[in-house]
């Protein structure tokens, strides 16, 4: 009397019994155990015992019968025959009596309230109780009365609960509420706290059963869930139960340092981030025309440039919540200004230089600026040599000019050149101190003819064809020192 035991092996010829009578202090009394009842699949348990002056009519075990508390709370001394749990609304039961039905909102109170729920069959002793899920229907069997069927748990009020799609999301992010109210609920109101930053969204609002919701602040928020149906209403908070991260943009850009890359000079790559991912530890990879490379600092130094190569830098981070990761910087297509070097010349004491643009051209005369222009009219002599300067790029230096004599530019042509006769009619005798070009020009400035003169020393040079009247000779060494013309008279 007042024992239970338990198998797990039921269906073999022997099975084992274990005693979940419970301790001493803590067990079942002695009498007879009336009705056994399992909270759905869980540990819990209950026990009624049909004695008059039982220590205790009603016991529950929370650890599958180590330990038993009583129940009985106000209920009078008196058998008690069976026990239901409502298994939709958690603390809810009933008890069989001597006295007819008796019901509690809240078994598991420490001291619970008992009231008699007779209505419709009297006090009378009732032996069993049945429950039906299917339509949540409540059967008590009585003794002399017959049998009672009542749908109270069917018409029960909401008892509120809800689940979400995930508990931890960055800002603008959305979460989808799930309702699981119990009972039937015919509608819902959500709240959150703090409620700036929440919005609606797909078409759903707070009184949907199943909203999804945006959140576009960081912050932990507190859910609330009202259910209500024909019977009554339920809330329930759950404090905290959203965390929203802030989301953290991440934007890269990358330039080259200087932004005008010259031939002639490296350059740097340097990426630039926006000011809310500085924080975040980050991870570089570099493409070179479309071509992963092996660089991973935030820049590369010291690059050759080649026009039309292409650059660009890929960013990662592990941190959560940053958008877009990875992301990739904007592309530099490298355009190089400037020419590697020029060409220069000298006719006299005037220093040229090849036209190579529209750009700078700047003269040093030992290392020293000395003036600007394609052409320069050198006053010293000395070592010359010309820079070309466009957007803001220096070609190399060229060669040097020594320029070693400078004058008015009217040099005696007999140190270099002797014609005769003049007048002349059918030859010209030239001799000159060095190869050259020899012109021949009317007074007008047009050529007439043009010989080359091989070698120095004496030659004579055939003026057949060549018409009568004043012309003019130029002589140009094969150096392009070019001296002043000298008039002739062909006859």
């Amino acid at each position: 009397v007042g024992k239970l035991y338990v198998t797990t092996d039921a269906i073999l010829s022997t099975p084992t019994w274990k005693d979940i009578s419970g301790s001493t202090g803590s067990a079942i009394p002695a009498g007879n155990i009336s009705c056994i009842h399992r909270l759905r699949l869980s540990d819990t348990l209950f026990v009624t015992i049909s004695n008059y002056g039982a220590t205790a009519n009603i016991l529950m075990s929370v650890d599958a019968g180590a330990t038993w508390t009583s129940k009985d709370g106000n209920i009078a001394d008196m058998p008690i025959w069976s026990i239901l749990i409502n298994p939709n609304k958690m603390g809810e039961a009933v008890i069989a009596t001597e006295l007819g039905i008796y019901g509690t909102s809240d078994i598991f109170a420490t001291s619970v309230v008992w009231t008699p729920f007779n209505e419709g069959m009297g006090a009378v002793k009732t032996a069993t109780l049945r429950y039906r899920s299917s339509d949540q229907t409540i059967m008590a069997v009585t003794h002399g009365r017959g049998i009672f069927t009542s749908d109270a748990w069917s018409k029960a009020s909401p008892i509120a609960n809800f689940g979400i799609s995930k508990d931890t999301v960055c800002s603008n992010q959305t979460v989808m509420f799930k309702d699981s109210t119990r009972n039937v609920p015919t509608s819902w109101k959500w709240s959150f706290s703090p409620s700036v930053g929440v919005v609606y969204k797909f078409g759903t609002d707070s009184t949907k059963q199943n909203p999804i919701v945006q959140f576009t602040k960081g912050g932990n928020y507190t859910v609330t869930l009202s259910a209500s149906n024909s019977v009554g209403d339920d809330v329930m908070t759950k404090t905290n139960r959203i965390i929203v991260i802030d989301t953290i943009p991440l934007v890269i850009s990358l330039a080259t340092n200087p932004s005008i890359l010259c031939r002639n000079d490296t350059f740097s790559l340097v990426s630039s981030l926006n000011a809310g991912a500085k924080g975040l530890v980050l991870y570089y990879s570099w493409m070179k025309n479309s071509l992963a490379t092996s660089a991973v600092m935030p820049n590369i130094y010291g690059v050759t440039p080649t026009n039309g190569d292409t650059y660009k830098v890929i960013v990662s981070t592990k941190a959560a919540c940053v958008i877009t990761n990875p992301t990739n910087s904007n592309v530099v297509i490298v355009k190089t200004y400037g020419v590697k070097t020029i060409a220069v010349s000298c006719n006299m004491d005037t220093l040229k230089a090849t036209n190579v643009g529209s750009g700078i051209y700047t003269w040093y005369k030992n290392g020293v600026s000395v003036g600007t222009g394609r052409l320069l009219k050198a006053k010293t002599v000395g070592n010359y040599s010309c820079v070309y300067t466009e957007n803001g790029c220096n070609s190399d230096s060229s060669a040097i000019l020594m320029l070693k004599s400078v004058g008015t530019g009217k040099i005696d042509m007999n140190k270099f050149l002797v014609i005769y006769p003049n007048p002349a009619m059918d030859v010209l005798n030239v001799s000159v101190t060095e190869p050259g070009k020899l012109k021949l020009m009317d007074v007008a400035g047009r050529l007439i003819r043009e010989w080359n003169i091989s070698g120095k020393g004496l030659h004579t040079l055939s003026l057949e064809g060549i018409p009568a009247g004043n012309a003019i000779v130029r002589f140009e060494t094969v150096s392009q020192l070019k001296y002043n013309t000298l008039s002739i008279v062909i006859q």
